[in-house]
Order: C-alpha cells, then structure tokens, then sequence
C-alpha cells in the first residue's frame, strides 16, 4: 500500500481488494459512494397514487408503534429511520421501491427484515 502525504494514494488496497478511487477523493468518500441500499425491494401494485400514499402511511404507523421509528413524507417519498436502520419507500406509477441501511446488529437479521417488508407488502398492495 503506497501513501502519499498521509492518505493512501489513489489506488489501495481494502481487505485485499484493490480499489481505484477517483482523483481528488478520499478513500472514505469513494468507498460511501460505492454502498449499496442493505435493502432494496421493488414491489408491483395497482393502487392509485392517492391510495398507495395511504397504504404506505398505514404500514409505517404500524411499524412506528412497535419499533419507535420516526417518519415523514417528501413528496412520493417517505423517509424513516430509528437506531440501527434509515431508508425510504418510493412511490412510483404502479411501484413502491423500498430501500433501507441496516446497521451492524440488523445486517443480521436482514433475511427477516426482508420477510416482513415484503409480508406487509402483500397484505397493503396485493401480491405483485
């Protein structure tokens, strides 16, 4: 590994990995940019804009109750998070995307996580 006045120079190795960044980055910026969702469920539906608003409204409530996550809508967007998670369920014509960053002790459980999401899916939009 070269280094070039203190930070590793634009190629370096991360867990064996060699990794190009770009010109002026630092490694730490390259490699956020380069993470992907832990969570990234895309889910058809037939729901007006208006009712898939609602349906995602009801399923965050739910879950807001019994896990204490905050929420809010940003246009079509609604963005939660609590300790250990933070993500969005996107509405889109005849889609809701949902992407979400579990932490360290969730990144565990993401097989559940997944499950449930897409448990709660079914039951609000239908079965894609």
């Amino acid at each position: 590994m070269q280094r070039c006045g203190g930070h590793v120079s634009p190629r370096h190795a991360f867990s064996g990995i060699i990794v190009q960044s770009r010109p002026g980055r630092q490694p730490e910026e390259q490699m956020e940019e380069w993470s992907m969702p832990s969570i990234d469920i895309r889910h058809k539906h037939k729901k007006a804009t208006k009712e898939a608003k609602q349906a995602v409204t009801d399923v965050a409530r739910e879950i807001s109750q019994k896990f204490d996550l905050t929420y809010g809508w940003d246009g079509d967007v609604l963005h939660f998070e609590r300790s250990g998670v933070s993500g969005k369920i996107a509405l889109e014509k005849g889609l809701v995307h949902v992407t979400a960053e579990l932490g360290f002790l969730l990144s565990m459980l993401k097989p559940t996580v997944e499950k449930e999401i897409e448990k709660r899916l079914v039951e609000h939009f239908g079965a894609a």
